[in-house]
C-alpha cells in the first residue's frame, strides 16, 4: 500500500498536510505554529577530531583496542571493522 504525502505552506505560521492512501481514502491536517522557533543551526561538531570508541564484534564496549582479533572502531558518526594481529 502507498501513501502519498502533499505539504502545502497556507501562511507564516501554518500548513495543510494531505495524505491519501491508496484504497484508503484522504485526510487532511492543519499545522500552526505558535511562539518563536529556532531556525538556525546551533553548533558544529568536527567528527574526525571525537575520540574513538572501540567496540567487540559482539557490542562489548573495551577500553582500547584489542591486541588481536576483529572489532569496530566507531568515530563520530562512522564506524569500521578492524583486525588486529598479535
Amino acid at each position: 500500500m502507498r501513501t502519498k504525502v502533499v505539504v502545502e505552506k497556507t501562511s507564516d505560521n501554518s500548513a495543510d498536510i494531505y495524505m491519501a492512501a491508496h484504497g484508503k481514502g484522504m485526510a487532511c491536517y492543519t499545522i500552526k505554529r505558535e511562539g518563536s522557533i529556532s531556525t538556525g543551526i546551533e553548533s558544529i561538531v568536527d567528527h574526525d577530531n571525537v575520540p574513538a570508541e572501540y567496540y567487540s564484534i559482539t557490542g562489548v564496549k573495551l577500553q582500547s583496542p584489542p591486541a588481536h582479533g576483529f572489532y569496530i572502531i566507531r568515530q563520530g558518526n562512522k564506524a569500521i571493522k578492524a583486525f588486529a594481529q598479535p
